[in-house]
């Protein structure tokens, strides 16, 4: 597809293999309760409840906008750093991006370990700088710009692969987290489907710029969700 498309049309066609994980937190078993449901009624009622609380909705549009965003801004700002300035910038960056990753990953999870930290608040301010990043490599087609941005959406992205069983056990109560983790795995595949979808067509029809600022409008709006969720659970900002 790479070399009969080009990038930009192999990434415009992809997503819908990405729509396949959505699969596997709806079948995953060791995520129902040791009570199962006798009935999938029942399992549809579970799910249902955990509705109730007035902040699970905003947690799901975090999920879907936050980190259904990350694979899009990742397939997408490499592909506009290629055709704004040269491939070998956009394999710099890519390279910057991974170390970035890989550190971030490793020593946020060490933190964990020694330290308390918020992981609502953290999840906020790597939503926020995940945005940022994005409209900074939209305005300016400078490498070192580009190199900077790659850094912090690795942080970001390593940063919430480290945060993410702890962020969503700091969220849901324990009698319904078994439903909600599936759950919110699900909305962000869906996530991983529509966005590198939209933005490839946005990509297509007006160009790179365009897609990196919604993505990065779509990240910080996923910020904000969580924002007015701990408006409803002011616990939150403090546990």
């Amino acid at each position: 597809m790479l070399r009969k498309f080009g990038y930009k049309y192999t990434i415009l066609y992809i997503p819908p293999i990405f729509l396949l994980n959505i699969l596997q937190p709806l079948l995953f078993i060791e995520q129902l309760p040791l009570k199962k449901p006798k009935s999938v009624s029942d399992l549809l009622k579970s799910y249902i409840y955990t509705f109730k609380g007035s902040v699970t909705p905003f947690f799901l549009l975090n999920s879907l906008l936050g980190r259904g965003v990350q694979l899009s801004v990742l397939m997408l700002v490499f592909s506009h750093i290629s055709s704004e300035v040269n491939n070998q910038t956009a394999v710099i960056s890519s390279t910057v991006f991974g170390f970035s990753y890989l550190v971030s990953s490793l020593s946020l999870t060490l933190i964990l370990l020694k330290l308390k930290l918020n992981c609502y608040v953290t999840q906020i301010i790597f939503n926020v700088t995940t945005g940022l990043a994005c409209w900074l490599a939209a305005a300016f087609n400078i490498p070192v710009v580009y190199y900077v941005c790659s850094a912090c959406l690795g942080v970001t992205h390593g940063g919430i692969l480290a945060i993410k069983g702890a962020f969503i056990i700091h969220i849901y109560p324990p009698d319904v987290i078994e439903y909600l983790y599936g759950l919110s795995g699900a909305v962000a595949c869906i996530g991983s489907f529509t966005f590198p979808l939209a933005g490839g067509y946005i990509q297509k029809y007006y160009g790179g710029s365009y897609g990196l600022y919604f993505f990065g409008a779509a990240a910080i709006a996923g910020g904000l969700m969580l924002v007015i969720a701990g408006l409803f659970r002011r616990d939150l900002w403090m546990s």
